[in-house]
């Protein structure tokens, strides 16, 4: 009976030794991976020369302020879009296009996600091609916002299922220019 109860005793203390030690590999494995994801994020930020590199797409890079306007105007209309980058697959916009003649207003806000697919093609006012992000808009109604890739300094929107009014439109009469 002696022997029974030391052998339950072991079993008992052996079972206690393999928790701690399954414990201390997960915690130290956690510990580990979320080492090794700080080193890979401070890799592509930095590079050999120190200079700061990001994967974040170029719209991201090449503007100090994350909050950027753009803006078409003609003698009859004025469509604003406020951009804000949540983060480098979606911005946050407020659309607003306006009829000056009408004294009407149309908005939309929401949140537009890019598939970070292929890029997607454009043409300026004078025919010439250029490649954009394409980021996309889909709960009232949809959206496309094509920012150019190379410059950021244009942008141009197509609308599917708005129900918006039609003197104050939210595609594009015209190419928005970075304000």
């Amino acid at each position: 009976m002696v022997q029974k109860q030391k052998f339950n005793e072991m079993r008992t203390i052996q079972i206690v030794i393999f928790i701690v030690i399954i414990n201390f590999l997960f915690v130290f494995s956690c510990t580990t991976g979320n080492d090794k994801d700080v080193m890979n994020t401070e890799t592509v930020l930095q590079n050999n020369e120190g200079e700061v590199v990001s994967d974040e797409p170029e719209i991201i890079k090449n503007n100090s302020s994350l909050n950027i306007v753009y803006v078409y105007e003609n003698d009859t209309l004025i469509q604003t879009v406020k951009l804000f980058f949540v983060n480098k697959r979606e911005i946050e916009f407020q659309l607003i296009s306006e009829n000056k003649v009408r004294q009407q207003k149309a908005s939309i806000e929401g949140i537009a996600k890019t598939n970070n697919g292929d890029a997607e093609i454009d043409e300026d006012e004078e025919g010439n091609s250029y490649p954009v992000n394409e980021y996309i808009y889909e709960s009232d109604c949809w959206l496309s916002f094509r920012i150019d890739m190379e410059t950021q300094t244009t942008m141009k929107i197509i609308m599917e299922d708005c129900i918006s009014n039609q003197y104050c439109p939210f595609s594009s009469v015209g190419i928005l220019k970075k304000q």
